[in-house]
Protein backbone atom coordinates (compact mmCIF):
# COMPACT_ATOMS: atom_id res chain seq x y z
CA UNK A 1 0.00 0.00 0.00
CA UNK A 2 0.88 3.48 -0.75
CA UNK A 3 2.00 5.97 1.83
CA UNK A 4 -0.89 8.52 -0.16
CA UNK A 5 -3.23 5.14 0.51
CA UNK A 6 -2.01 4.99 3.90
CA UNK A 7 -2.45 8.71 4.83
CA UNK A 8 -6.30 8.62 3.38
CA UNK A 9 -7.48 6.67 6.47
CA UNK A 10 -5.73 8.65 9.55
CA UNK A 11 -8.31 10.58 11.67
CA UNK A 12 -8.55 14.40 11.08
CA UNK A 13 -6.47 15.01 14.43
CA UNK A 14 -4.10 12.54 13.14
CA UNK A 15 -3.94 14.34 9.94
CA UNK A 16 -2.71 17.45 11.56
CA UNK A 17 0.04 15.80 13.81
CA UNK A 18 2.36 14.25 11.84
CA UNK A 19 6.15 14.21 12.29
CA UNK A 20 8.51 13.21 9.44
CA UNK A 21 12.15 12.16 11.26
CA UNK A 22 14.90 12.45 9.57
CA UNK A 23 18.64 11.47 10.42
CA UNK A 24 21.36 13.89 8.80
CA UNK A 25 25.40 14.16 8.67
CA UNK A 26 28.41 15.89 7.40
CA UNK A 27 31.87 14.72 6.28
CA UNK A 28 34.82 15.87 4.47
CA UNK A 29 36.44 14.55 1.67
CA UNK A 30 39.49 15.06 -0.62
CA UNK A 31 41.33 14.66 -3.65
CA UNK A 32 44.17 15.13 -5.34
CA UNK A 33 44.56 17.71 -8.20
CA UNK A 34 46.96 16.39 -10.85
CA UNK A 35 49.01 19.79 -12.91
CA UNK A 36 46.12 21.99 -12.02
CA UNK A 37 46.99 25.26 -10.37
CA UNK A 38 44.28 27.33 -9.81
CA UNK A 39 45.34 30.84 -8.54
CA UNK A 40 41.84 31.34 -6.97
CA UNK A 41 41.46 29.45 -3.46
CA UNK A 42 37.80 29.86 -4.09
CA UNK A 43 37.22 27.66 -7.50
CA UNK A 44 39.30 24.83 -5.72
CA UNK A 45 37.86 21.77 -5.67
CA UNK A 46 40.20 19.79 -4.05
CA UNK A 47 38.42 19.88 -0.86
CA UNK A 48 34.64 19.34 -0.51
CA UNK A 49 32.35 19.37 2.92
CA UNK A 50 28.78 18.00 2.15
CA UNK A 51 25.92 17.63 4.29
CA UNK A 52 23.28 15.82 3.70
CA UNK A 53 20.00 14.04 5.11
CA UNK A 54 18.21 11.14 4.76
CA UNK A 55 13.97 10.53 6.08
CA UNK A 56 13.87 7.81 8.10
CA UNK A 57 10.19 7.74 9.23
CA UNK A 58 6.79 9.02 9.19
CA UNK A 59 4.30 9.00 12.64
CA UNK A 60 1.23 10.36 14.14
CA UNK A 61 0.09 10.60 17.85
CA UNK A 62 0.70 12.71 20.53
CA UNK A 63 0.17 10.04 23.22
CA UNK A 64 -0.20 6.68 20.89
CA UNK A 65 3.12 6.70 18.26
CA UNK A 66 1.39 5.48 15.04
CA UNK A 67 4.16 4.53 12.20
CA UNK A 68 2.51 5.31 8.98
CA UNK A 69 5.81 4.81 6.70
CA UNK A 70 9.70 3.28 7.56
CA UNK A 71 12.46 3.99 5.32
CA UNK A 72 12.99 0.11 4.43
CA UNK A 73 16.68 1.08 3.40
CA UNK A 74 18.01 3.87 5.94
CA UNK A 75 21.68 3.54 5.10
CA UNK A 76 21.41 3.08 1.58
CA UNK A 77 21.68 6.48 -0.64
CA UNK A 78 18.84 5.95 -2.50
CA UNK A 79 16.40 8.73 -0.05
CA UNK A 80 19.70 10.52 0.21
CA UNK A 81 19.32 14.31 -0.69
CA UNK A 82 21.88 16.57 0.01
CA UNK A 83 21.48 19.82 1.89
CA UNK A 84 24.57 22.02 0.88
CA UNK A 85 28.39 21.67 0.04
CA UNK A 86 31.05 23.66 0.75
CA UNK A 87 34.18 23.88 -1.49
CA UNK A 88 36.33 24.09 1.95
CA UNK A 89 38.98 21.53 3.73
CA UNK A 90 37.36 19.35 6.96
CA UNK A 91 38.54 21.12 10.40
CA UNK A 92 37.21 21.24 14.01
CA UNK A 93 35.95 25.23 12.77
CA UNK A 94 34.38 24.37 9.63
CA UNK A 95 32.52 21.52 11.17
CA UNK A 96 31.25 23.49 14.22
CA UNK A 97 30.26 25.67 12.12
CA UNK A 98 28.07 23.29 9.94
CA UNK A 99 26.61 21.90 12.85
CA UNK A 100 25.16 25.26 14.01
CA UNK A 101 23.91 26.24 10.59
CA UNK A 102 22.09 23.11 10.18
CA UNK A 103 20.49 22.83 13.71
CA UNK A 104 19.68 26.96 13.77
CA UNK A 105 18.34 26.49 9.97
CA UNK A 106 16.40 22.97 10.98
CA UNK A 107 14.79 25.06 14.49
CA UNK A 108 13.46 27.85 12.11
CA UNK A 109 11.75 25.19 9.46
CA UNK A 110 8.14 25.55 9.06
CA UNK A 111 5.41 22.94 9.40
CA UNK A 112 4.67 22.00 5.65
CA UNK A 113 1.30 21.04 4.19
CA UNK A 114 0.09 18.84 1.88
CA UNK A 115 -3.07 18.55 -0.09
CA UNK A 116 -4.31 15.24 -1.12
CA UNK A 117 -7.76 14.17 -2.49
CA UNK A 118 -9.05 17.69 -0.29
CA UNK A 119 -7.59 17.00 2.39
CA UNK A 120 -4.79 18.95 4.16
CA UNK A 121 -1.59 16.79 6.18
CA UNK A 122 0.60 18.93 8.19
CA UNK A 123 4.05 17.28 8.82
CA UNK A 124 6.38 18.31 11.48
CA UNK A 125 10.22 18.26 10.34
CA UNK A 126 12.69 16.75 13.15
CA UNK A 127 16.66 16.38 12.42
CA UNK A 128 18.59 14.21 14.38
CA UNK A 129 22.64 14.17 13.66
CA UNK A 130 22.94 9.94 13.53
CA UNK A 131 24.80 10.15 10.10
CA UNK A 132 28.29 11.24 11.36
CA UNK A 133 31.58 9.16 12.21
CA UNK A 134 34.01 9.34 14.85
CA UNK A 135 36.22 11.92 13.62
CA UNK A 136 32.84 14.23 13.65
CA UNK A 137 31.60 13.13 16.14
CA UNK A 138 35.24 14.19 18.37
CA UNK A 139 34.89 17.63 16.24
CA UNK A 140 31.70 18.33 17.70
CA UNK A 141 32.12 17.28 21.31
CA UNK A 142 35.31 18.94 21.40
CA UNK A 143 37.76 15.90 21.94
CA UNK A 144 41.39 16.23 20.69
CA UNK A 145 42.63 13.01 21.51
CA UNK A 146 41.48 9.95 19.20
CA UNK A 147 42.15 7.29 22.08
CA UNK A 148 40.18 9.21 24.44
CA UNK A 149 36.16 8.24 24.78
CA UNK A 150 34.06 10.98 23.45
CA UNK A 151 30.81 10.34 25.35
CA UNK A 152 32.85 10.24 28.97
CA UNK A 153 36.18 11.17 27.91
CA UNK A 154 37.83 8.19 29.49
CA UNK A 155 41.13 6.75 27.75
CA UNK A 156 42.21 2.63 27.40
CA UNK A 157 44.02 3.35 31.21
CA UNK A 158 40.76 4.52 32.67
CA UNK A 159 38.58 1.40 30.92
CA UNK A 160 40.74 -0.98 33.21
CA UNK A 161 39.68 0.62 36.61
CA UNK A 162 36.31 -1.25 36.63
CA UNK A 163 34.87 0.29 39.74
CA UNK A 164 35.79 3.79 37.95
CA UNK A 165 32.27 5.44 36.87
CA UNK A 166 32.46 7.74 34.42
CA UNK A 167 29.62 10.58 33.24
CA UNK A 168 28.36 11.19 30.27
CA UNK A 169 27.65 14.27 28.44
CA UNK A 170 23.72 14.44 26.73
CA UNK A 171 25.13 15.69 23.52
CA UNK A 172 26.95 13.09 22.68
CA UNK A 173 24.40 10.38 23.57
CA UNK A 174 22.42 11.93 20.89
CA UNK A 175 24.67 10.93 18.41
CA UNK A 176 23.56 7.39 18.03
CA UNK A 177 25.54 4.37 18.01
CA UNK A 178 27.13 3.47 14.63
CA UNK A 179 26.97 -0.20 14.43
CA UNK A 180 29.63 -0.18 11.50
CA UNK A 181 32.32 1.27 13.96
CA UNK A 182 31.40 -0.60 17.04
CA UNK A 183 31.97 -3.50 15.10
CA UNK A 184 35.66 -2.24 14.06
CA UNK A 185 36.22 -1.37 17.16
CA UNK A 186 35.20 -5.06 18.15
CA UNK A 187 38.08 -6.32 16.08
CA UNK A 188 40.51 -3.76 17.25
CA UNK A 189 40.44 -4.95 20.51
CA UNK A 190 40.64 -8.66 19.27
CA UNK A 191 43.73 -7.83 17.60
CA UNK A 192 45.16 -5.89 20.36
CA UNK A 193 44.65 -9.07 22.86
CA UNK A 194 46.25 -10.59 20.41
CA UNK A 195 49.08 -8.64 20.03
CA UNK A 196 49.67 -9.45 24.20
CA UNK A 197 50.37 -13.56 23.14
CA UNK A 198 53.89 -14.48 23.27
CA UNK A 199 55.39 -15.31 20.13
CA UNK A 200 56.11 -18.97 19.29
CA UNK A 201 59.51 -19.48 18.03
CA UNK A 202 61.14 -22.81 16.50
CA UNK A 203 63.97 -24.20 13.59
CA UNK A 204 62.73 -25.42 10.72
CA UNK A 205 64.13 -28.35 9.04
CA UNK A 206 61.10 -29.46 6.53
CA UNK A 207 62.09 -29.04 2.78
CA UNK A 208 60.23 -26.57 0.31
CA UNK A 209 58.06 -29.21 -0.58
CA UNK A 210 56.85 -31.11 2.74
CA UNK A 211 56.51 -26.90 3.87
CA UNK A 212 54.04 -27.13 0.67
CA UNK A 213 51.98 -29.80 1.34
CA UNK A 214 51.52 -29.12 5.15
CA UNK A 215 50.49 -25.69 4.44
CA UNK A 216 47.04 -27.46 2.27
CA UNK A 217 46.55 -29.69 5.00
CA UNK A 218 46.58 -26.65 7.97
CA UNK A 219 42.96 -25.48 9.58
CA UNK A 220 41.43 -22.39 7.86
CA UNK A 221 39.62 -21.44 11.25
CA UNK A 222 43.03 -22.28 13.38
CA UNK A 223 42.69 -19.66 16.81
CA UNK A 224 45.70 -17.05 16.63
CA UNK A 225 43.95 -14.52 18.92
CA UNK A 226 43.10 -17.17 22.08
CA UNK A 227 39.33 -16.01 21.38
CA UNK A 228 37.08 -18.67 21.09
CA UNK A 229 35.23 -18.29 17.52
CA UNK A 230 31.59 -18.47 19.57
CA UNK A 231 32.74 -15.34 21.28
CA UNK A 232 33.34 -13.65 18.16
CA UNK A 233 30.03 -14.92 16.42
CA UNK A 234 28.19 -13.53 19.52
CA UNK A 235 29.42 -9.96 19.06
CA UNK A 236 27.68 -10.17 15.50
CA UNK A 237 24.48 -11.84 17.07
CA UNK A 238 24.17 -8.40 19.24
CA UNK A 239 24.66 -5.76 17.12
CA UNK A 240 22.48 -6.92 13.93
CA UNK A 241 19.33 -6.69 15.69
CA UNK A 242 20.60 -2.97 16.83
CA UNK A 243 20.89 -1.99 13.49
CA UNK A 244 17.54 -4.36 12.15
CA UNK A 245 15.03 -0.85 12.64
CA UNK A 246 12.39 -3.80 14.13
CA UNK A 247 11.14 -3.28 17.52
CA UNK A 248 10.89 -5.29 20.34
CA UNK A 249 7.85 -7.20 19.89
Amino acid sequence: MALEDILSFLKHTERNSLKLICKWGCDGSQQAQYKQKIDDDAALDANIFPSSFVPLQIYCGQQRKKINWQNPIPSSPRYCRHIRFRFVKESTYVTKEEISYVEKSSKQLTPTQVSLHGSTFTFEHIFKMTMIDGKVCNMATGTKSTSRCYICGATSKDFNNLTQKFNTTSKAIEFGLSVLHARIRWFESVLHLAYKLPVKQYREKRTNEEKTYTGKETDCQKPISGIPMIVILAEDSLKTPISCGHNKS
